[in-house]
């Protein structure tokens, strides 16, 4: 998601072109071709929020050709682990083992909980979500730990 806070840009997305001002928003999903161009008169500042937050963060493009390049893994986090590859591995596969497990809570208790279909049920579903979502930001920092190492080592 990109917000424009101050100045004008042409956002081009898909093929699709627009020039947004302050306040003003636009999506580019996952993969999907995007650029920005600073009109020439005047500064331009940008919000801009990557959701989720995995490696890579970005799909890079080459320029003349407009096909994808190979992903380059180490952006979200900007920085090379210390903890051997091994440890890595294991702490992605605990919160992966982690996830999953979750997960079947999760989808265990909305079943039950929807079944009463209520308004008193809402807030111990909410209260699963809120789990599941922890055990995928779980999951998020070990793989952008792990990747970066592993790309490497090669």
């Amino acid at each position: 998601m990109f917000l424009v806070v101050d100045g004008y840009a042409e956002f081009t997305i898909a093929g699709e072109s627009a020039v947004l001002g302050p306040g003003q928003i636009c999506v580019a999903r996952a993969g999907e071709w995007h650029a920005i161009r600073t009109l020439p008169d005047a500064p331009m500042t940008l919000y801009l929020s990557v959701t989720p937050h995995l490696d890579p963060t970005h799909t890079m493009w080459d320029r003349e050709g407009g096909t994808r390049l190979p992903h380059r893994y180490g952006g979200a986090t900007g920085h090379m682990p210390s903890e051997p590859l091994t440890e890595l591995l294991e702490r992605h596969l605990a919160a992966a083992d982690a996830l999953a497990q979750t997960a079947q809570e999760f989808a265990t208790t909305q079943r039950r909980l929807a079944s009463n279909a209520q308004s008193t049920a809402l807030p111990e579903m909410t209260a699963s979500l809120q789990q599941l979502y922890a055990a995928v930001q779980h999951v998020e920092n070990a793989w952008n730990n792990l990747t970066p190492k592993l790309a490497k080592s090669d």
